[in-house]
């Protein structure tokens, strides 16, 4: 069929380039990928393409041919001919062939690992592209390479969203865990990363209520995959290691239905507080009760099934991020937790990430942690800050835009990529949204609390850069 048709790909990337053959003197596009070529029979309504909006005035019958798009249960009807069609660019932009994709736009020279930066580092901050529309469609499974995430093709890369708030049934954020939401902080704020934030062991958490926890998480994982981003799936709590069977069972369960996603990223630990990194005093002690202990165990079950980009979290919050850098986990694409409050957290803990990403290559300046001993023999280590704030390391307080920016410029001069706490109408600083807030998502500036309106213009501005 010519309308719609299932299985189209895109052609090949239009050049003047055909030396190759005599006869043709340019490759284009004679028409944009993604506009659609006729309506099926039924209209999309604006609020849902799968429901109809009315007849199509101008249908043609080569709409309605059962390879077309639309003629199948579960398929979104196609709007008017040259209207947006959502739905088949993703498609088209899943198996877009080779030959399809444009000319490089990645960096080609990137640093030494655990080398200090030069005044313009190698970050690949998204771009847009013609046809490769999506940041995973562009990009790829991550992975570490040395001291850095980078994507499928080894470039450094630097996401930008936002995070999920604990998605416990009864507390305030479990309503915003919706398809909508994930929508507007892609189209509106342009997010390349969601974190979704599975509330552990706290009052109607997952231990709670695990099938309602878990419904939440995947509404949220699988609206970022339609979407084309990346997304976090988190074990929040501050106590893993006391849970070690119920995040080996989650994380199985996660590993086999989204671990062949390019677009998952599986953080198992969110923030311990006092656990030691890997250290025991006591010989018989369980090592499995340490941070790196109880990682190598959920790290292995995952490992079975998938290599994902796993971030493991720090001591005191995932402040620590040097320990890791001493004792590092064996094995490939593994990353280790950041989180920062800017209205608490300033200079030293800055360098606590910058000792653990430089490792031996650390020096300390004025105000920050010390410098290595003579015995030890540090590895740098990747980082991904997967929640920060605006405000004070309680969610409390006012916000602070000062020291935010000057953090924010930290991790773009270390490449990190980082996720802002949090989507949620709670009365507290480092909410998002004001209180009553639209669950679905398609906010206004008055629902955008003093944070929210912050972090969403510092998401646009990483996406014109």
């Amino acid at each position: 069929t010519w309308c719609n048709p299932r299985d189209a790909l895109v052609g090949e990337w239009p050049t003047s380039d055909t030396l190759d053959n005599d006869i043709v003197d340019a490759y284009f596009w004679l028409k944009t990928p993604g506009e659609s070529d006729g309506c099926t029979e039924l209209l999309p309504s604006e609020e849902d393409e799968f429901v109809s909006d009315g007849e199509c005035p101008r249908f043609d019958d080569g709409c309605a041919a059962v390879d077309s798009i639309g003629t199948q249960d579960g398929e979104p009807y196609a709007p008017e001919a040259g209207g947006w069609f959502y739905y088949q660019i993703r498609m088209l932009a899943e198996e877009l062939p080779e030959s399809a994709r444009a000319p490089s736009l990645m960096p080609t020279t990137r640093r030494p690992t655990g080398s200090m930066p030069t005044a313009e580092p190698t970050v690949d901050k998204p771009t847009a592209s013609p046809t490769k529309t999506t940041i995973v469609a562009r990009h790829g499974a991550l992975a570490t390479s040395g001291n850095e995430v980078v994507d499928e093709d080894g470039n450094v890369i630097q996401l930008t969203g936002m995070s999920m708030f604990w998605s416990n049934s009864d507390w305030e954020g479990a309503p915003f865990y919706t398809a909508g939401v994930v929508e507007t902080l892609v189209d509106e704020w342009k997010c390349t990363v969601v974190r979704a934030a599975m509330g552990v062991d706290e009052n109607t958490g997952y231990l709670d209520d695990p099938d309602g926890n878990e419904d939440r998480l995947r509404v949220v994982v699988d609206a970022a995959i339609e979407m084309g981003i990346y997304v976090i799936i988190d074990w929040h709590t501050h106590y893993a290691e006391d849970y070690l069977d119920d995040a080996k069972d989650f994380f199985e369960r996660m590993a086999t239905d989204y671990g062949s996603y390019p677009n998952v990223i599986f953080e198992i630990y969110n923030e311990p507080i006092y656990t030691p990194w890997s250290t025991v005093t006591d010989e018989d002690a369980d090592v499995s009760k340490t941070i790196k202990g109880y990682a190598e165990e959920v790290i292995a079950v995952i490992r079975a099934i998938s290599d994902n980009l796993i971030i493991v979290g720090t001591r005191f919050y995932s402040q620590y991020v040097y320990e890791a850098a001493l004792d590092p986990i064996d094995g490939v694409n593994i990353a280790y937790t950041s989180h920062f409050y800017a209205g608490t957290h300033g200079v030293w803990e800055r360098s606590l990430v910058r000792k653990g990403l430089l490792g031996a290559d650390y020096v300390a300046g004025e105000g920050e942690e010390g410098g290595w001993d003579d015995d030890e023999n540090p590895t740098a280590v990747a980082v991904f800050v997967t929640e920060w704030g605006t405000v004070d390391a309680d969610g409390g307080g006012s916000v602070d835009e000062d020291s935010t920016r000057e953090w924010l410029d930290f991790c773009d001069t270390y490449g990190l990529s980082h996720a802002n706490w949090s989507v949620n109408d709670k009365d507290e600083g480092s909410a998002a949204l004001e209180p009553g807030a639209n669950t679905d998502g398609d906010w206004s500036d008055s629902d955008l609390t003093e944070s929210g309106t912050l972090v969403k213009t510092i998401l646009l501005e990483y996406s014109s850069a």
